[in-house]
């Protein structure tokens, strides 16, 4: 038989999680899922794991891509600040995971910020732009 204490001793399955992974109800940011996306938790499906149980799902990723190629198929211009704002969106959320230590959904503010990007972009910026350049190239 094994001795206890021994090197054939079982080692537990399930380790409880650290203190820096719980939220202030005890509970755990792992234990925690909104269910409106495809990451994994309650159905199938993967996700994007980021540091003791904060997850993004992969469905998440398919709505920032439809709307930067979307963008794309536009104006390279308007993609890159569909980009940069939907990355924008994406660390604002993080942070805001970070203090408010509860379960946030992706979406909103970085497909907010993109939208708001695009629409600007197409119908304020690029206009500009190009007037600009034409009235230049005028004189």
């Amino acid at each position: 038989g094994a001795v206890a204490g021994g090197a054939n001793e079982r080692q537990p399955l399930l380790r409880p999680p650290s203190a820096s992974a719980m939220d202030d109800a005890g509970g755990t940011f792992a234990d925690q899922d909104d269910d409106d996306d495809d990451d994994g938790g309650g159905g199938g499906g993967g996700g994007v794991r980021i540091k003791d149980g904060m997850k993004l799902g992969l469905g998440d990723f398919i709505f920032y891509a439809v709307l930067v190629g979307r963008a794309a198929m536009y104006d390279l211009f308007v993609a890159l600040l569909c980009y940069l704002a939907v990355a924008g969106g994406l660390v604002y959320t993080l942070v805001e995971l970070g203090r408010r230590r509860r379960a946030l959904p992706a979406l909103p503010a970085s497909i907010a910020l993109g939208v708001a990007a695009y629409l600007a972009g197409r119908y304020v910026l690029e206009p500009m732009i190009y007037d600009g350049l034409r009235a230049s190239s005028l004189e």
